[in-house]
């Protein structure tokens, strides 16, 4: 009897031992799940979304992700902006409630959420889609109205909005080309004798994508400048 009590009582200490392992230390501490309960967006990992569109007062955006890469899908093709698609998930990502109030008890244009001025859905590898919409600012504080479904209208820091309320050009990449060594031809630069000396050169990027180049008068003040879009040359091994 006692050996048959000490096999039971350890078999049952191997399978605490083993729940504890395997199951139960993979589970989210008490902390994590009160840091969790007032999201929006449980569960939302923004390494796995794929596609965002957002819609602002600047029109309809269509964002989409190549391996590691994000690019403009409309209204045109293009390079994304990466930073402004990071900070855009990482916004979703954490996105809080600070106060929740049921739809059916409030007003919706109260909030500007019965014709919400942004929106923006995301799509995951899995195909699990998260959509949210933001009325408008509240009079005080930091605080702006969302819904991310018809049942529940949520007060959230209003800075989000920043994220998603961006025209074309925030979207698009600043950089005007990115040039490798290995990917150059030899090439020279010249001219004539009868040419006059070139001072500098103008880049501009046109609405296709497309880079021109042509000289550029030093007197000219209406030329074309590169603020806007850096030109960036790194020099790869080759």
């Amino acid at each position: 009897m006692r050996i048959g009590r000490l096999i039971a009582l350890t078999l049952v200490v191997v399978g605490l031992g083993a729940y504890i392992l395997l199951y139960e230390r993979h589970q989210p501490t008490t902390d994590e799940r009160k840091e969790q309960a007032d999201r929006l967006f449980v569960g939302f990992d923004q390494a796995k979304a794929k596609k965002v569109v957002v819609t602002n007062s600047h029109g309809t955006f269509e964002l989409v992700k190549n391996k590691d890469t994000w690019a403009l899908k409309a209204p045109l093709a293009d390079q994304a902006n990466q930073g402004a698609v990071s900070s855009l998930l990482f916004s979703i990502s954490g996105l809080k409630a600070e106060r929740t109030f049921k739809a059916t008890e409030v007003k919706l244009s109260d909030f500007g959420l019965d014709k919400p001025p942004l929106r923006v859905s995301v799509e995951d590898e899995a195909g699990k889609s998260y959509t949210l919409k933001l009325g408008g600012e509240l009079p005080l504080g930091n605080q702006r109205a969302a819904m991310i479904t018809g049942e529940s209208v949520y007060l959230v820091n209003k800075y989000i909005g920043n994220d998603l309320d961006k025209d074309l050009a925030a979207w698009r990449s600043d950089e005007l080309a990115q040039v490798y060594a290995g990917d150059v031809a030899p090439a020279r630069c010249g001219r004539s004798a009868r040419q006059r000396p070139i001072s500098r050169i103008a880049i501009e990027r046109t609405a296709s994508s497309a880079i021109s180049l042509a000289p550029a008068s030093r007197s000219s003040s209406t030329a074309p400048r590169t603020s806007r879009r850096s030109a960036s040359s790194r020099a790869g091994s080759g």
